[in-house]
């Protein structure tokens, strides 16, 4: 069944035109901005994940990047604009090196699906549930409203998050 989510709601991501995700992407980023701490653990988009890296060159605050291990564990690095990266075994951009931080006050996270309990479905490998679950900081996922589903399957180790920011509307966990 979350197989079938996933599907769903990578269509309908997918189904955005490049157009469209650039306009969303925007005015995600300016509604994310006031929930920024000082230090703050983001992510480089994959395909047509929410790209929000706009946030990390407008910004005085500092970021951090992940970089993903073969143990389904990930440590994040301080992002400098000119730091060297790779492409992971999973295509996606990761620092070579750097400054590892280890404490943020903000983690925002990437996302298949998500619900208005701010329940988040992923790709699948559990690398940011392992992260959160002992993760003290404000969690918040960004996506596209098409990526709201009615009900988001959720399984011992899911973990969720505290708010989800898209284009329309800033869900927030009770």
């Amino acid at each position: 069944m979350k197989n079938q989510q996933r599907k769903c709601a990578l269509a309908k991501r997918n189904a955005l035109s490049i157009a469209e995700r650039k306009v969303f992407n925007q005015i995600i980023s300016k509604k994310l901005m006031p929930y920024l701490g000082n230090i703050n653990a983001i992510y480089l988009p994959y395909g047509s994940e929410v790209d929000i890296t706009a946030v990390m060159e407008n910004s005085k605050q500092s970021f951090a990047i992940p970089k993903t291990y073969p143990n389904h564990r990930m440590r994040f690095f301080a992002y400098e604009p000119a730091m060297p990266l790779e492409k992971s075994r999973f295509g996606v951009w990761e620092p070579i090196a750097g400054k590892e931080i280890t404490e943020f006050d903000v983690m925002v996270v990437p996302l298949v699906a998500f619900d208005e309990e701010c329940h988040r479905l992923g790709h699948g490998q559990g690398f940011y549930d392992r992260y959160i679950k002992d993760f003290q900081g404000c969690v918040i996922g960004v996506g596209y409203e098409c990526q709201k589903l009615e009900h988001i399957i959720c399984e011992e180790h899911d973990q969720s998050l505290d708010m989800v920011i898209s284009e329309t509307s800033v869900y927030i966990k009770h």
